[in-house]
């Protein structure tokens, strides 16, 4: 194996510190569990070198993790060492489930050094590159981070920047589709996109550009800093996560929704989520750079990582990556300038489709000479007890991964599942469904809608739900089919005026007769002009009109009056931004005479701006809902999700349950994994989501 020669300094104050750390006397150094490859042990535990705890070097040196070195990384890159380190956040860190990303705390180590682009990939960069502006803030200036891309623009990206440097391709690539660096259609910050290859396989041993692993992108933005628990004893759990400034924690170093003022042409109306007036991505390093050099590591745009998202485990891993064929949404990184302050931590996850493009960009890293394997068998062996992970983890005991439609769907038990602590539930209780059906006419891969009205049968007979809320039904008469297979459900729906305009059941609502009275129903669109019937939103790539159909219920069993409504987002923008307002002023009018309870596809990850306007208020203020899955993050039934393309994953989740008129208690938060009939097809391209809702006071 080809080695560095390294270049070690020593001086009378380094040999100071290492007295002093507990090298060269009888101290014993606390390094649990184990240090990194040829890593020393220092009275701070695993460090660059022994007592140095920052990775930090004198003279212009460098530190790989073992020793300091003459800078081995090209200009505008920084030197990550190899290190070990708490990757993942403790259970009381402020915004750990708002994103829905598994944050299980364990230990990681990295075993070889790299070099990291110390600012994200700009519109100039990019476009020197491949003579494209894909960016939806293209006219921002040269120095903005490029987004609007997919992760395939990315690799392509990657690819032609290593030729036109002289250097061999990370990526071998086959089957190439669609438009490179399209960007979205005007008007629009996020899309799906056609660009694609059939196979994207790294290359060993390349010495060009390539994406960073998502535990070398956490490092390298932690710069050798573990997380302290005790940080966050007795802060509230919203403290200084959502849009408000001044930010104590981020202002200095990162552009998020708070702070990312715009006054280019094509700044974002971002008012209804943010104190300011107009947002964008900003300039790269005209933040300070954290103390490994590294500028905008949180912020301005989140950054595309190698690996495919899934769940991490508390064991000790040396070098993980997730870059399995099967699998679907990819890791994003560091939070971004509409993003609430929750994204822009350390730990948070999020994940987007390899196609879609938004507010992502990329940041370039590229290998030491001297430290890659020269073959599988050079490979450092994991330290004891720590786990080389390069596929998923295996399915959890007994979890299936095709569930047909005659099996009994697993229910949790009374109680149990999802707090730590014994809970007592008191109160009104309420057991509610969203979900999105798949409309009649849409997609191939899927059985006949007459098919799928007897798998919508099988699960809401098991559910037993009080109240559903349902999403893209077409036809009027198919609320009737439905209804047929749903004996002692009432529904209400858009059902025209016999003349001009004809029903649309899009968003219908279905509530149990034996235990609700209706008081009143209606709708309103999702449109400047809520009571114009048919009137289309906010967008001009809008094509379909939307709407909120709810329901006023007396409730027999607890004797009182509560709402229910139900609602289906488009997914374009500004539509979406400007229907999470009006949705919250009308709801709020609601919610001071009952409880409310609203279900619906939303179209709305929980890192997008409308997701941030419901949850957390107009302006981050005032009035906001209950998101149900806060309250039980990772404790749902997820053992039995373990297809390698997962069926459900909840950190891209679009369909939601919120509550508000009262104080709410999530009891179970459930996921219907099932599949039917004799191709074991999924029902809908969308999963059923139930849960238990507990009213625990007026």
């Amino acid at each position: 194996m080809q080695t560095l020669k390294i270049t070690l300094v020593l001086t009378a104050m380094t040999a100071a510190v290492l007295f002093a750390a507990g090298c060269g006397d009888d101290t014993e150094p606390d390094c649990t569990p184990v240090c990194a490859i040829g890593q020393e042990c220092g009275g701070d535990g695993c460090g660059g070198f022994c007592g140095t705890d920052d990775g930090m070097c004198a003279g212009g040196l460098a530190c790989d993790g073992t020793a300091c070195i003459e800078d081995p990384c090209p200009e505008g890159f920084v030197l990550v060492p190899a290190w070990t380190f708490t990757m993942g956040s403790p259970d009381n860190e402020p915004g750990r489930v708002t994103g829905g990303g598994d944050e299980t705390a364990h230990k990681v180590t990295i075993s070889r050094p790299f070099c990291m682009a110390d600012h994200e990939v700009t519109n100039a960069e990019w476009k020197s590159v491949t003579d494209t502006e894909p960016s939806f803030f293209a006219d921002a200036g040269d120095d903005v981070p490029v987004q609007n891309i997919n992760w395939y623009d990315a690799i392509r990206f990657l690819n032609m920047k290593s030729a036109s440097d002289g250097l061999t391709a990370c990526y071998e690539t086959t089957g190439e589709s669609g438009t490179f660096a399209k960007g979205c259609v005007e008007g629009q910050i996020q899309c799906g996109g056609d660009f694609l290859f059939g196979s994207v396989t790294r290359v060993p041993g390349c010495t060009g550009y390539r994406l960073p692993t998502e535990a070398e992108w956490e490092l390298a933005a932690r710069a050798g800093v573990d997380t302290d628990p005790e940080d966050f004893q007795g802060l509230a759990p919203a403290e200084g996560m959502q849009c408000q400034t001044p930010n104590d924690r981020l202002d200095e170093t990162a552009w998020f929704c708070g702070n990312a003022a715009a006054s280019y042409a094509s700044a974002y109306d971002c008012h209804n989520w943010s104190p300011l007036e107009t947002c964008g991505p900003q300039p790269v390093k005209t933040k300070s750079a954290n103390r490994w050099g590294l500028y905008d590591m949180l912020g301005n745009v989140f950054e595309f990582c190698q690996d495919h998202y899934w769940w991490h485990t508390p064991d000790h891993q040396v070098d993980p990556l997730l870059d399995d064929p099967n699998g679907y949404n990819r890791i994003i990184r560091g939070g971004s300038w509409a993003a609430t302050a929750a994204f822009a931590r350390y730990a948070s996850r999020a994940a987007m489709a390899s196609n879609d493009r938004g507010d992502v960009g990329l940041r370039m890293v590229v290998d030491v000479p001297g430290y890659e394997p020269e073959d599988e068998t050079d490979t450092p062996e994991p330290p004891t007890g720590a786990a080389k992970v390069s596929t998923l983890p295996p399915p959890a005991t007994g979890a299936l991964t095709v569930r047909s439609g005659d099996e009994a769907m697993p229910l949790p038990e009374d109680g149990t599942g999802v707090y730590d602590e014994e809970v007592v539930f008191a109160g009104p209780t309420y057991r509610v469904v969203s979900f999105n059906l798949m409309c009649s006419v849409c997609g191939a891969g899927y059985d006949t809608w007459e098919e799928r009205l007897v798998y919508f049968r099988d699960m809401f007979a098991t559910i037993d739900a009080d109240l559903i809320g349902l999403q893209e039904i077409v036809f009027d008469f198919e609320v009737d089919q439905v209804l047929e297979k749903l004996p002692g459900y009432a529904a209400n729906f858009y059902k025209g005026d016999g003349a001009d305009f004809f029903p649309n059941p899009d968003a219908t609502v279905l509530y149990r007769t034996e235990r609700f009275d209706l008081i009143d129903s209606g709708l309103y669109w999702l449109s400047p002009t809520p009571d114009v019937p048919w009137s289309l939103g906010y967008s001009d790539g809008q094509t379909l009109p939307r709407m909120v159909s709810w329901v006023k219920l007396y409730d027999k069993q607890y004797y009182q009056e509560i709402y229910f409504a139900t609602t289906h987002f488009d997914s374009t923008h500004p539509h979406q931004e400007n229907s999470a307002p009006q949705v919250i002023e009308t709801t709020a009018e609601w919610a001071a005479l009952a409880p409310v309870i609203l279900t619906g596809d939303f179209n709305t990850e929980p890192r997008d701006p409308a997701f941030n306007i419901l949850t957390n208020g107009i302006d981050a203020q005032g009035f906001k809902f209950f998101d149900a899955f806060e309250k039980v993050g990772n404790y749902w039934n997820r053992e039995f999700n373990t297809d390698t393309c997962p069926a459900y994953d909840p950190i891209n989740r679009i369909d939601h349950i919120f509550a508000a008129g009262a104080d709410w208690q999530t009891k179970f938060w459930w996921v219907d994994l099932r599949k039917f009939g004799p191709n074991t097809y999924y029902p809908s391209d969308h999963r059923l989501i139930w849960a238990d809702l507990v009213q625990v006071t007026p």
